[in-house]
């Protein structure tokens, strides 16, 4: 018979802690949306400034090219055998993820602000994938 009671108190112990853990669960869930929500605006959030910087980093570069390109065509030298055609190509490198990083995040940000009941739907499909 003590098999059997062993059995009994492990099985209320199990029934008690499960009640407890879901208990807690349910008090702690608006914390952890909350909590969810707030890293996730701040990682995008992040991760747009750094698609912006990007951008501006190009800006930079095409306005750097722009202008001695002027330069070289006023002493009348060819820009093609000159270094700045690999800073055109590289405003081109940093031009296309700096703005596939703005767009992407931009969308992300605002979606979180103003529809999260939506990002968390959709966070939660990916978890399910």
């Amino acid at each position: 018979m003590s098999i059997t009671n062993a059995a009994e108190e492990a099985l209320r112990d199990l029934v008690a802690n499960a009640a407890a853990a879901k208990q807690f669960a349910l008090e702690q869930a608006p914390e952890i949306v909350q909590q969810l929500l707030t890293w996730a605006l701040l990682k995008h959030s992040i991760y747009l400034a750094v698609g912006i910087g990007f951008l501006l980093g190009t800006v930079y570069l095409v306005k750097l090219f722009l202008r001695l390109r002027r330069s070289l065509h006023e002493k009348n030298r060819s820009y093609w055998t000159d270094p700045m055609a690999a800073c055109f190509l590289a405003s081109i490198v940093l031009g296309t993820p700096g703005f596939m990083m703005t767009l992407i995040n931009a969308l992300l940000v605002i979606k979180i602000l103003v529809a999260p009941k939506l990002y968390l739907l959709q966070y939660a499909a990916n978890l399910l994938k």
